[in-house]
């Protein structure tokens, strides 16, 4: 089997979609899943060095954040998340969960929850401290047929959002 390496803005990754043999309780299945979140999390930072923003990528797997974004010394901590349009809307979770256990983010853990749909070409940008005692949130794309507005959270709201991470 080739070895492969992946370099994003200079952090080298030996290509664990293909050797993951060599990784327990990764299987192939799980490489949808793994590739997914380094598809999201590249889009992401390339949109924030677009902008202007340095972007920090912590060490290690045991942060519950994935990037950390830095404009004229604000940092804020940033959780990116590949998402889906099921049913006319983006489903975001607000959690992380492995065969062991489920972790659910807080304002103490991270700031933004980074969206990035790929359907839609676009990072929606959710603020942590907006979004209270829940595991997930639903962005729709298209208003309700009903008219419906009570409990309903377009994702225009959160759209490409980037003075979020300015304040």
């Amino acid at each position: 089997m080739e070895t492969q390496t992946v370099s994003i803005y200079g952090k080298g990754i030996v290509d664990k979609h293909t050797h993951y043999e060599s990784y327990p309780f990764v299987g192939p299945e799980s490489v949808t899943v793994i590739i997914r979140g380094d598809i999201a999390e590249a889009f992401v930072t390339f949109l924030l060095k677009r902008n202007g923003f340095n972007v920090l990528i912590p060490w290690g797997e045991d942060n519950r954040y994935d990037l950390v974004s830095e404009k004229n010394g604000v940092f804020k901590r940033i959780q990116v998340k590949y998402v889906s349009t099921i049913n006319g809307g983006l489903e975001v979770a607000i959690r992380s969960a492995n065969n062991f256990n489920i972790i659910h983010y807080s304002p103490k853990d991270i700031d933004i929850i980074a969206a990035y749909s790929p359907e839609q070409n676009k990072v929606y940008f959710i603020p942590l401290n907006s979004i209270k005692n829940r595991s997930q949130v639903k962005l729709r794309l298209m208003p309700t047929i009903n008219k419906q507005k009570k409990y309903i959270t377009m994702a225009t709201k959160y759209e490409n959002c980037l003075d979020l991470l300015e304040k």
